[in-house]
């Protein structure tokens, strides 16, 4: 399984250039609002129960993926690809991550 992580500060379009690289190349997409909105129905955002929730549940879903072998977070490398997304599209920032790595679409069923 190949993974790609996008990260950056808080509302700086990680998720919108998230999907568009999903677009481009047929790639799923797991983000940290999965968490979040599974909580904010009945926690308000914020409060000390979504923190503490939100703080349990994103560790064991990491510890969940990193045990199914789809990846180990703490050995990742840093890439050394920088996209400066207040003066790049999202378009753009996908389709720069997608050469910078020869990101080949998949199919469905086949990734």
């Amino acid at each position: 399984m190949n993974l790609v992580f996008i990260h950056g500060p808080a509302a700086s379009g990680k998720l919108t250039v998230a999907r568009e690289l999903a677009r481009l190349t047929g790639f799923g997409v797991f983000h940290n609002h999965l968490v979040v909105d599974s909580l904010t129905p009945v926690f308000e955002f914020g409060s000390e129960p979504f923190r503490r929730l939100r703080e349990l549940r994103s560790p064991a879903l990491s510890r969940e993926l990193s045990s199914s072998g789809a990846f180990d977070y703490p050995e990742l490398p840093s890439s050394g690809l920088t996209i400066d997304t207040e003066h790049t599209g999202p378009g753009a920032a996908a389709a720069r991550i997608r050469e910078f790595f020869t990101l080949t679409p998949v199919t469905p069923g086949s990734g």
